[in-house]
């Protein structure tokens, strides 16, 4: 297989053809047209590199303005009461539950086995005539 790709790379048709398209690269490299736009290409992206970069220096020192600010603390202050009151709910919630998960699983099998088995379907679930195509 090696050698039929070698036979190939050195025939005079592969070859012409890796000529033609080493001058069509360079020709278009060359040509006015693209290194024009070559140059407003990396103009526009130094132009923005820059504003970019002023303008995340500018947010980040906003943002610390913010941070240090009396309201920002405030408001820092009042979420923080706030999570700590809905997880202490959370926390003596859970704490005061009675059934465990085994116990739950139990009980759950229990009602499975009152119900003979079946699998009850909840009264949201619509049923879909067979008979009558759908509209």
């Amino acid at each position: 297989m090696s050698q039929g790709i070698r036979n190939v790379k050195e025939s005079n048709v592969y070859q012409n053809v890796e000529g033609k398209i080493e001058q069509i690269g360079k020709a278009v490299a060359e040509a006015p047209i693209y290194q024009k736009t070559e140059s407003v290409i990396k103009t526009t992206a130094e132009k923005t590199t820059s504003l970019l970069g002023g303008f995340g220096s500018s947010v980040s020192m906003k943002l610390g303005q913010l941070k240090n600010s009396e309201s920002f603390r405030s408001l820092e202050e009042r979420v923080g009461s706030a999570y700590e009151n809905v997880k202490t709910k959370v926390v003596t919630s859970r704490s005061n539950s009675t059934q465990s998960f085994d116990e739950a699983l139990r009980e759950a099998e229990a009602n499975r086995k009152a119900n003979n088995g079946s699998v009850s379907t909840p009264a949201t679930t619509p049923t879909i005539p067979e008979d009558r195509p759908l509209s």
